[in-house]
């Protein structure tokens, strides 16, 4: 499974966030800056006035003392609940408002809840500093509250609206993602995308469409040749093997029938598996299958077949083929039977959200860097030249496999070769 960060829906979700938060930010900075700055200039004038006695070293206020000017001034120092809160502009703005105009405020805090809330101005120079505290016209400390509330609700509602917003311009992608796997698995045509899909979508969507198309009928075409080649060739070949059975016993006749017997077989091999290929891709799935009975199926009669404990429940396939299936097992025992050694163990086992169908014989096995290779058609080890084959049985296994959702997978088991379709698998139901 990939990293969900490298999915395109993910980084434009990330895009998106990063965009709107940088907006969010700009208007902080600059929007509630200008805001802080107009009040902090409307309200510095009856702040001086009043702070001025105190200022100018006229009046020292007793502790706990109230005077009312043109504000309310309370004596410092303030409550140990006092807090400093530089990150909002309307405090830091007013700190240096006043210092413009003569105060010397050295540090700022606020204590109380909006309403009833002080504004402390530590005010002085050199050593005569005393605190002297303003009520009523700022928030209170609860803006920390109120902020933290605010940017949560911001950020789940960015979130949101990024995570909308990113689905709906990425549906198209999906859909065409979807469409291609569709095709690749099952060969089905991809449908038209949205009408308001971005228009490079839709020409991605319809040349990919026209792809489909000429490569389904390119199949379809060499698929029907195929078929109707192998069965056509059949025919003359079971003549020729007939009047082959037919001749005469005399000196030199019997090895020379037996010779054109033998061709006749391996010519009619041949073309069974052009005509298994040709199935493999066309082989509706419509059937709901038990794989141990189908495992069971294949091993029985097979005197160098050792089959190992079957799992329960019995897994199934839904929707499968039960004849394809067979075939692919089939012919990974063929296989095993005539390029490796006895005995072949076939297996069945789940793992996780898959179910193996495993064949393993006891040969040489195959070199690592041509394991790849040996699942494309007609392609042959080294070991199996002089035996008689086609090269399709992995190819037919391998698409059968493809077909079902799953893949094939060749290991060297040491000794041996083990082959494994690694299928979707169902429980079953009761």
């Amino acid at each position: 499974m990939r990293p969900w960060l490298d999915t395109l829906f993910a980084r434009m979700l990330l895009v998106h966030m990063a965009v709107a938060l940088l907006v969010a930010l700009l208007f902080a900075v600059f929007a509630m800056r200008q805001q802080a700055q107009t009040l902090a200039r409307a309200t510095a004038p009856a702040w001086v006035a009043a702070l001025a006695p105190v200022n100018q070293g006229l009046l020292t206020l007793p502790r706990d003392a109230s005077v009312v000017t043109t504000v309310q001034l309370l004596s410092g120092p303030p409550p140990s609940d006092a807090a400093m809160l530089p990150v909002y502009p309307r405090f830091t703005t007013l700190a240096a408002e006043l210092r413009a105009r003569g105060v010397p405020v050295r540090s700022l805090r606020v204590s109380g809840r909006t309403g009833e809330a002080v504004t402390w101005l530590e005010i002085g120079r050199g050593d005569a500093v005393q605190w002297v505290g303003v009520r009523g016209e700022f928030e209170g400390i609860d803006v920390r509250e109120r902020g933290t509330i605010g940017i949560s609700i911001g950020l789940a509602a960015t979130l949101v609206a990024a995570w909308w917003l990113s689905r709906r311009v990425l549906r198209p992608v999906s859909d065409l993602r979807r469409a291609m796997r569709r095709f690749e698995s099952e060969g089905e045509l991809p449908a038209p995308v949205a009408a308001d899909a971005p228009i490079e979508l839709r020409e991605l969507a319809q040349q990919f469409s026209e792809l489909a198309r000429q490569r389904h009928e390119l199949d379809e075409q060499r698929r029907t040749m195929l078929a109707a080649i192998s069965h056509d060739l059949r025919s003359p070949l079971g003549r020729i093997r007939m009047a082959a059975e037919l001749l005469p016993d005399g000196d030199g006749v019997a090895p020379r029938r037996d010779t054109i017997v033998r061709n006749v077989q391996v010519a009619d091999r041949l073309l069974g598996s052009f005509i298994d290929m040709a199935r493999a891709e066309d082989a509706p799935l419509t059937e709901r299958v038990d794989l141990c009975a189908l495992v069971g199926e294949v091993a029985q009669g097979e005197a160098d077949v050792r089959l190992g404990p079957l799992p329960e429940p019995a897994p199934w396939l839904e929707p499968a083929d039960a004849l394809s299936l067979e075939r692919a097992l089939r012919n990974l025992l063929d296989n095993a039977r005539h390029h490796g050694a006895p005995p072949i163990e076939l297996a069945l086992r789940c793992e996780g959200r898959e179910v193996v169908l495993s064949v393993r014989d006891q040969g040489p096995g195959i070199a690592a860097k041509a394991l790849a290779e040996m699942q494309r058609p007609f392609t042959r080890g080294e070991s199996s030249r002089l035996t008689p084959g086609t090269g399709l049985g992995l190819a037919i296994a391998q698409r059968t496999a493809h077909r079902h959702g799953g893949t094939l997978v060749l290991s060297n088991a040491a000794p041996g070769l083990r082959a494994e379709l690694r299928l979707p698998w169902v429980p079953r139901r009761p």
